[in-house]
């Protein structure tokens, strides 16, 4: 389901795409735009414990490739982002064998689509404004959280994410066809959570446990301030 209504809607910017008016006369910037998320590169060079540990902070989206569709004033954008990772730590619990271990995996999509209008301040600085429709899909699984009356307890969980927020970012042109630029945003965010314990018994004398499910629905908003980096190049 997700999938085609993903396809249908990058189908839906292809056709305006293909059927807008190029008037190089008003809009002297090139169609086509492709832009590289570097935030990540640049926070490698800084202190930051404990980031998205399992069970951390509110999930925010991190939209690693973007597109933009030039109009005469305006832009349609389009972002993605996919992130995983397995961590692989030493058992601890109760009867574990040398060398035994676990793992801590996780997982996620995110989406964006929007539109954005902007606004020309000289021939070096651009300021833009618009709105993002912003789904996304996270899964985290740990295969060990806690052991207790003999059993060992494993976790997942996964959240759905539909959001819509209001940005605004500004621009700088380092060349005509090159230019950096950063964003804030302020997201209204609809989660849609399941999250599943499981119960391993330790001892043939324990019997089994059913699994217990817990589905919730929650709002959030999450701010991004604009600490981002994005390297756009135009086509």
């Amino acid at each position: 389901m997700y999938i085609r209504s993903f396809i249908a809607a990058i189908a839906c910017i292809a056709v305006f795409g293909c059927n807008a008016q190029a008037d190089t006369a008003v809009h002297r910037h090139r169609r086509h735009e492709l832009g590289l998320e570097m935030t990540r590169f640049v926070r490698q060079f800084f202190y930051n414990p404990g980031a998205n540990e399992f069970g951390g902070d509110f999930y925010t989206p991190t939209y690693m490739f973007s597109y933009r569709y030039h109009l005469r004033r305006s832009n349609l954008r389009f972002g993605i982002g996919v992130d995983a990772s397995d961590v692989e730590r030493p058992a601890t619990w109760f009867n574990s064998l040398p060398g035994e271990t676990y793992h801590v995996r996780s997982s996620s999509i995110s989406v964006r689509l929007g539109w954005e209008r902007v606004q020309e301040i000289t021939r070096k600085w651009q300021v833009f404004y618009g709105v993002d429709l912003r789904p996304a899909w996270v899964n985290n699984q740990s295969d060990w959280d806690y052991s207790n009356g003999g059993y060992r307890f494993s976790s997942q969980s996964t959240e759905e994410h539909w959001a819509v927020a209001p940005v605004a970012g500004v621009r700088f042109r380092i060349s005509p066809r090159f230019s950096i630029l950063t964003e804030s945003s302020f997201a209204f965010d609809r989660v849609v959570s399941t999250s599943r314990r499981s119960a391993t018994s330790q001892a043939p004398e324990y019997p089994p446990i059913d699994d217990e499910t817990t589905k919730t629905t929650s709002t959030a908003t999450v701010f991004q301030a604009p600490l981002m980096v994005i390297a756009a190049f135009d086509l």
